[in-house]
């Protein structure tokens, strides 16, 4: 279970964060190369950043125990996926190799010498910026991997869930 708070009041005073979103076509264009895939999803991802001592305030709530604020970033607040996106830009950069979409990270490779490598990258990243990994949902040094609703495989990518809209 994730509390979510209905922000709507909150957001509609938001100062817009502009972070560029990644697209999901150039990600898949960066994958065509790799036949050795790991995965990586962050537990918990916006929950492992911590908030502002000065912007806490903004984020606080009733409880039958009192009022709270939440100091790691909550779901709901209209700046946290730029806010999330940003860090992991940052925390990856342009290491060759990595790419991220939120909290979904791909190591990438065409040897097993190289996908060690960046394997030790990533894992030296995350732990400087203190970052944890869901266990449950790693996968490392694959044939094939899911990622962003696809199948990618060696030059391969097969739509495997559509999170689109059905109209009737």
């Amino acid at each position: 279970m994730r509390l979510c708070i209905d922000f709507r009041k909150l957001n509609a005073v938001a100062v817009f964060d502009a972070e560029n979103i990644p697209r999901q076509e150039d990600l898949f264009n960066q994958l065509s190369h790799a036949t050795i895939f790991s995965s990586y999803d962050l537990c918990k991802a916006y929950w492992q950043v911590p908030l502002h001592p000065e912007s806490r305030k903004y984020t606080a709530f009733q409880t039958p125990l009192g009022l709270m604020q939440w100091v790691r970033m909550p779901f709901g607040l209209v700046t946290a996926p730029a806010t999330f996106c940003r860090l992991m830009r940052l925390v990856i950069g342009q290491t060759p190799d990595l790419l991220s979409y939120f909290d979904d990270t791909l190591v990438l490779a065409t040897s097993w010498q190289q996908h060690f490598v960046s394997l030790r990258s990533l894992l030296v990243l995350l732990r400087r910026h203190g970052l944890h990994v869901n266990p449950s949902k790693v996968s490392i040094g694959s044939s094939s991997v899911e990622f962003l609703g696809h199948m990618v495989s060696s030059g391969t990518l097969v739509l495997v869930r559509f999170f689109g809209c059905q109209f009737l």
